[in-house]
């Protein structure tokens, strides 16, 4: 396919849009009018981009019976359906899915070609939205994003994309180290490494005081009442009357805070009968 293929597909579908409204465009400008024009830019933007990208996306498809992957043979089984998050808003892609004859794990070429596999969103739309949870909270971030962005994932799916990207850190951990040289409780890493994990980076910038001679750790909880819906608490009417019944939500809802602290001490002062605190550190997390 080539590009002015691309080009006319974006530009029909941006044509489709903006046609469909007309009367908003025609409008006299007012700042009621201005906010619709707006939101009407935006909507065929969004339609041209994910137009655009799914019309390029397409041509990495394959209709081969077989194909080789790693030196195993998958064989095509069935056409599948899937939604994909991009910078652009919300596509849905008709993929080719292959398995081995053997049966086991199956293969999707066009997921591979672009770096989606067993992933829902882009890495663009990953980075702004763990990038946003990272200051706020999920629901937060939700709103955030559906203010200022084209795509607009739930505060369900960033939770999903944040402990994704957790599991993934922890795995590779040993694997992005960079190249070091310890000596005693110093680290010597390469910080212009792009492979340095930022887990590494915070444990080198927080080295154990040489005076340390007891490590302290502790691990606390609170019921936070937040503004979320969830289960009514306490003991059930023995005779339940039909709202009750039906009412079983609360506007509110109490979940865990976690708070924990990690604290380094050394040798006993002789006028005191503490050891001397040297350092401490402490982490907080809300409920997800």
């Amino acid at each position: 396919m080539s590009s002015a293929m691309i080009m006319e597909a974006i530009l029909t579908k941006i044509k489709t849009v903006l046609s469909e409204a007309e009367e908003v465009l025609a409008s006299a400008v007012t700042p009621e009018a201005s906010e619709e024009v707006n939101r009407l830019l935006g909507e065929a933007l969004s339609a041209g981009w994910t137009e655009g990208l799914q019309t390029w996306l397409v041509t990495a498809e394959t209709d081969a019976e077989t194909i080789e992957v790693e030196g195993k043979t998958y064989r095509y089984k069935l056409d599948s359906e899937k939604e994909f998050l991009t910078p652009g808003g919300m596509i849905r892609l008709t993929r080719r899915v292959y398995q081995p004859d053997a049966g086991g794990q199956c293969y999707v070429p066009l997921d591979a070609a672009w770096g989606m596999e067993n992933q829902f969103a882009a890495v663009e739309v990953r980075d702004a939205a763990l990038y946003a949870v990272a200051l706020g909270t999920p629901q937060e971030a939700e709103s955030l994003l559906a203010k200022c962005s084209l795509f607009q994932p739930s505060a369900t799916a960033i939770k999903r994309m944040a402990k994704q990207m957790g599991q993934w850190l922890e795995e590779h951990e040993g694997e992005q180290r960079g190249q070091g040289e310890q000596r005693g409780q110093n680290y010597l890493i390469n910080r212009s490494d792009p492979f340095v994990s930022s887990l590494t980076a915070i444990r080198v910038a927080e080295p154990i005081p040489a005076e340390t001679r007891v490590l302290c750790a502790s691990l606390d909880g609170v019921n936070v009442l937040l503004s979320e819906p969830g289960k009514k608490q306490g003991r059930p009417n023995e005779r339940p009357h039909e709202d009750a019944v039906r009412n079983t939500l609360s506007p509110t809802s109490y979940k865990n805070a976690v708070v924990g602290s990690v604290s380094f001490y050394g040798e006993v002062p002789a006028e005191k009968m503490s050891p001397q605190r040297l350092a401490s550190r402490d982490a907080a997390r809300m409920p997800a």
